[in-house]
């Protein structure tokens, strides 16, 4: 019986211990910088796993905010990215500036992946990626599909290596100059269903592609993603995305459609300094978050860093959102229409660009609609009546009335939507546009 009872305790004890560690903010301080760049968690050890740029080590930060050293390693320089997966942990290399060592191949030479016994810290295996592209190279992530192979993406380099399970590696993929604006290739994850997901940071998209088929396919999403960084598939299925422009945050992002399109569901952007990567412990989301002055280059006397548990924020509970016109994805229907999609939680706003000739066929939905035009011409016939409206005029057109509109010169139209519109209509995925105006 007495053995009973302190077994139940120690139950308790054990889940009262690990309930305390959900939704916990650590702080964690260095006495030099330390440029943490990956982050992953090890159960072995209780703790998180945290990658330099700068030291050549790999740390530990345990639930009490503490760091220590918990690799270090000859072939190490900049280390870029930090996955755990069946007791191993594997790991990217490079050798970016601020790196306190260079190698001798110079800066953007070195591509590497070696993978470790996470129990007793043995190198397994080691690979140089550098030679099977000619290149500048920044490894930055990877990701590992069911059967054990890697992929790994280089954010100077249009292209994803593979290690397959006992081969060499080579390029699996390389992105068309249309997908690989900018290069900028970061976070990558494999999902399930045999694809993988990539972020473009400097194109801000999100592009999936097939194990088997290796066809690349760009995500349609609701809204341009430019800085996007770190990414995480959760056990649940949600895709998690840091970003680090305009819309600095980590971001919950859902598709119903297997990821032909996605959109954002809640973010999280108080306190955002820099998102380098993102990690689950238990079921909650964690990511790193850096101060964006040591990034630049500044040195202060405190180099003090954050791991921050994710706080979804949802529309409807007052997110603040901040957008540049410029980040803002264009959307091109057939030849004539083009346009730019804002939305929210209450309503969508929507800026139109239509040539002359262009036709917007008969529809009717359940929101109100406020159409201004801003410059231009068009005839919209609505509830069977015609108006023509000109520049600086407005019209409303009340929910579930049929209209239909005619341009008649270049126009600028812009269209206040509420209650938002439907996700497939912000997400572009409707095809009536496309088929009018070709």
């Amino acid at each position: 019986m007495r053995r009973m009872r302190n077994w139940c305790v120690l139950v308790c004890y054990c889940l009262i211990t690990t309930a305390s560690f959900a939704q916990r903010n650590l702080k964690f301080l260095t006495s030099d910088p330390l440029h943490p760049k990956g982050l992953a968690y090890c159960d072995k050890e209780a703790a998180f796993l945290v990658s330099s740029l700068t030291r050549g080590e790999i740390g530990l930060v345990d639930w009490k905010g503490t760091y220590r050293t918990f690799l270090k390693h000859p072939s190490f320089y900049a280390i870029t990215a930090l996955k755990v997966q069946n007791g191993k942990l594997y790991v990217t290399v490079g050798d970016l500036e601020p790196v306190a060592k260079t190698p001798k191949k110079g800066v953007q030479r070195l591509a590497r992946l070696m993978v470790f016994n996470i129990a007793t810290k043995e190198l397994l295996r080691h690979y140089d990626l550098e030679s099977y592209y000619h290149g500048p190279h920044r490894l930055h992530d990877m990701a590992i599909d069911s059967s054990g192979n890697i992929y790994v993406t280089d954010a100077k380099s249009p292209v994803i290596y593979k290690i397959p399970v006992g081969g060499s590696p080579f390029v699996f993929v390389r992105l068309p100059k249309r997908l690989s604006f900018g290069k900028g290739l970061k976070g990558i994850v494999f999902h399930p269903n045999g694809y993988l997901l990539a972020a473009n940071s400097t194109a801000g998209t999100l592009i999936k592609i097939s194990l088997v088929s290796r066809k690349i396919k760009e995500v349609k999403l609701s809204s341009t993603l430019l800085g996007a960084d770190g990414l995480l598939l959760s056990a649940s299925g949600r895709l998690y995305l840091g970003q680090n422009t305009s819309g600095r945050g980590v971001h919950e992002l859902i598709s119903t459609d297997d990821f032909a399109s996605a959109y954002i569901k809640a973010s999280e952007q108080q306190g955002i300094n820099f998102v380098t990567a993102v990690t689950e412990v238990a079921g909650t989301i964690y990511f790193l978050n850096v101060p964006t002055r040591e990034l630049e280059g500044d040195n202060p006397k405190d180099h003090k860093y954050e791991i921050k548990a994710f706080k979804a924020v949802y529309p409807d509970q007052n997110l603040i959102q901040k957008y540049a016109w410029s980040a803002l994805k264009t959307e091109v229907f057939g030849e004539k229409i083009s346009r730019k999609v804002v939305p929210s939680n209450a309503g969508t706003l929507a800026i139109y660009h239509l040539k002359k000739g262009a036709h917007i066929p008969k529809h009717s939905h359940p929101q109100e609609q406020i159409t201004y035009i801003r410059k231009g011409l068009v005839k919209i016939v609505v509830g069977g009546k015609e108006k023509l409206l000109s520049s600086g005029e407005f019209l409303v057109i009340p929910p579930n009335v049929h209209h239909e509109f005619f341009v008649l010169e270049d126009t600028e139209d812009i269209d206040v939507f509420a209650p938002c519109r439907e996700k497939e209509w912000i997400l572009g995925t409707v095809k009536f546009l496309n088929n009018q105006n070709k």
